[in-house]
């Protein structure tokens, strides 16, 4: 087995930058209200950015990130009503 050379947090990265845009181009991107998930407004950095910071910082294994996503997507999958969006996926 090939060991790849891609750390975790660059793979969450692009699969949560991935999942957002798959929101944008649908019809459930529409925006409501905030919620108590929601900021006012997107920070002037990309989520590969802001994950690639928590990395640097916070120094989490691979594992933690791939329990990060797993969380998200069943938090997500468990509440239709809630949708991942630039303004909520930084928090």
């Amino acid at each position: 087995m090939q060991r790849s050379d891609k750390s975790m947090h660059i793979v969450l990265g692009a699969l949560i930058e991935s999942l957002i845009n798959e929101v944008k181009n649908s019809r459930k991107y529409v925006i409501s209200g905030l919620t108590k998930f929601d900021s006012l407004r997107i920070p002037g950095m990309t989520i590969k950015e802001y994950i690639n910071r928590i990395h640097k910082y916070v120094k989490c294994s691979d594992v933690c990130y791939l329990i990060a996503f797993i969380l998200i997507d069943w938090t997500l999958n468990k509440n239709s009503n809630l949708v991942l969006s630039p303004y909520n996926a930084y928090g």
